[in-house]
């Protein structure tokens, strides 16, 4: 042997996200939910899930900016019809580091034809994320 080692090395570049936010705004026959979280890299998977557990995220929008420190600022966006009580389940996922935020919500439409008489009610099986009703 000579003294010469060729060892390779695998470096993964990756930052935790901060808690997600949950934002909720009700028009008159839909729900829009806001996820925002920011801090990390690189970017989280978003999934939706409806009530039968069908994968629901293809009509959600995501959007992401960086900021000055390179770390990426994602909000990821959902508006969904709303006629009956509907359960959905938002996950943020970063798989690179294991990091797994989820919620499930149960939106309920207005009673009537009154705006903003809707409500939603907010499931144990909360991991991490915070919600507001707006």
């Amino acid at each position: 042997m000579n003294g010469n080692t060729v060892v390779t090395v695998s470096l993964v570049v990756a930052a935790p996200y901060d808690k997600p936010q949950l934002s909720i705004y009700f028009g008159c026959n839909s729900v829009t939910i806001n996820i925002t979280t920011c801090g990390g890299f690189p970017q989280p998977a978003f999934h939706w899930r409806d009530g039968a557990g069908s994968d629901i995220t293809s009509h959600s929008q995501t959007k992401v900016d960086f900021d000055s420190r390179g770390c990426i600022e994602v909000q990821n966006k959902i508006c969904l019809p709303l006629k009956e009580t509907e359960t959905l389940t938002a996950v943020v996922n970063l798989e690179v580091l294991c990091q797994n935020f989820s919620r499930s919500l149960s939106v309920v439409p207005p009673s009537g034809r009154q705006r903003g008489n809707a409500r939603t009610a907010v499931r144990n099986n909360t991991r991490g994320m915070e919600i507001k009703q707006s």
